[in-house]
């Protein structure tokens, strides 16, 4: 199973495309590094999955009102998956495409406006983070929605090539937390990293 999802470059389609199990294994195991491997990977942030709010009940989490930063994935079209960044002080929503040719902006802020308007109202009642200046809610009856910000190109390198972009998720996301600069995930080096990952999740190997 996990060798047909990683190893296939074909474009997935249909409710194959959006299946998340095997991107939420992949999360689970890089939690579990950023829990263990502290000088490894910056550990104010936490990871969420496709369940989003559910993950935070995880052993390996750190609760919202700790961090400063929450990664999770998004699937946009049933069909292309990206990586979002809440960047809690800046109140910003940060997306890593690595196809961007494929949606516009537009499209990028439709699927990720549920976030943007209820993440507000959901931090109002997480204690400890309340006295955040856009949920000062003593001036205004109605909270900031948070803003969106696609990476350009120059930043999160282009893919060329059709097929699954869940494997530039999980390889933005291990750049991210261990400061390795983007500019490594690139085409060339997404087969060898299908095929390490799927070995990693097999065999559950926590070390990076």
């Amino acid at each position: 199973m996990l060798a047909r999802l990683f190893f296939d470059d074909r474009s997935m389609t249909g409710n194959q495309s959006s299946f998340p199990l095997y991107i939420d294994v992949a999360f689970r195991l890089i939690r579990e590094r950023l829990w263990l491997f502290s000088k490894t990977y910056r550990k104010n942030v936490v990871l969420a999955d496709t369940v989003y709010i559910a993950c935070m009940n995880d052993h390996f989490q750190r609760g919202w009102a700790e961090v400063d930063g929450v990664y999770y994935p998004l699937n946009i079209g049933s069909n292309h998956w990206v990586l979002v960044q809440i960047d809690l002080p800046a109140h910003m929503l940060m997306v890593y495409d690595s196809d961007q040719a494929l949606y516009d902006d537009a499209h990028v802020e439709q699927a990720i406006r549920p976030m943007m308007k209820m993440l507000p109202y959901f931090l109002l009642n997480v204690e400890g983070v309340t006295d955040c200046d856009d949920l000062d809610l003593t001036t205004t009856t109605k909270l900031r929605d948070f803003d969106v910000r696609r990476l350009p190109p120059n930043v999160v390198p282009q893919t060329t090539k059709s097929g699954d972009r869940s494997i530039f998720v999980v390889k933005h996301l291990e750049c991210l937390l261990a400061d390795i600069p983007l500019s490594n995930v690139v085409d060339d080096v997404m087969q060898h990293s299908r095929q390490k990952l799927c070995v990693d999740l097999f065999y559950q190997n926590i070390e990076p």
